[in-house]
């Protein structure tokens, strides 16, 4: 077999390429083939979708999917892995001053959240630089939910007390605006928390 014909074998016709296209944007097949600019999308989707050089090109094109996929996960993952151990003495010089220049040498440039820049509004000299770099704690955070690590709260004895000493402040004040009875205050109380579990717990 010649060369041209094997390369024949392996090329998709236009609306072929189309069809392959939609498929994988939103997994509709009739209206990929609709897309694509076939006659009878219903019958000549399936028929596309049959041929053997359609199915390798969409799964290769899965596969690709799936490896670019995984590497722009592990990007993200490293990325807040280095913000998580973030240490601000990588961006200063011998002297502690913002060393840009060499935060970019050595590759922790993306520490960096935000540069400010102050000047003279005369001269037009640099008067200060104030550098922000990305939150540790947000970005270890951030790797719990990534990994499923995510803990609910502690019970803690002393917020537990503040948050029962609010809810009577407010279920006093319902009583003395209102002119009722506890348990209607805190029927009332009930009512306007509703929606916040976490608080209408106390109200007891």
């Amino acid at each position: 077999m010649t060369a041209k014909k094997q390369q024949s074998k392996k090329t998709l016709t236009s609306k072929q390429e189309q069809f392959v296209e939609g498929v994988l944007r939103h997994g509709n097949m009739t209206r990929a083939a609709r897309e694509a600019g076939y006659a009878h999308p219903d019958p000549q989707a399936f028929e596309t979708l049959r041929n053997p050089k359609v199915r390798e090109r969409i799964e290769a094109r899965r596969e690709q999917a799936m490896r670019e996929a995984q590497v722009h996960t592990d990007e993200i993952i490293g990325t807040l892995v280095s913000h998580m151990r973030t240490d601000v003495t990588h961006l200063l010089d011998e002297n502690g001053e913002l060393d840009l220049k060499g935060a970019i040498n050595a590759g922790v440039s993306h520490l960096i959240k935000e540069v400010t820049v102050k000047t003279d509004a005369l001269t037009g000299a640099v008067t200060s630089r104030t550098v922000r770099v990305h939150d540790s704690q947000a970005a270890a955070r951030a790797l719990c939910g990534v990994f499923g690590l995510e803990q609910e709260p502690r019970p803690n004895a002393a917020s537990d007390a503040r948050m029962r000493d609010e809810i009577e402040k407010s279920l006093a004040r319902i009583m003395d605006r209102a002119k009722v009875e506890r348990d209607v205050a805190v029927e009332r109380l009930r009512d306007e928390l509703q929606d916040d579990p976490d608080l209408l717990k106390y109200v007891i």
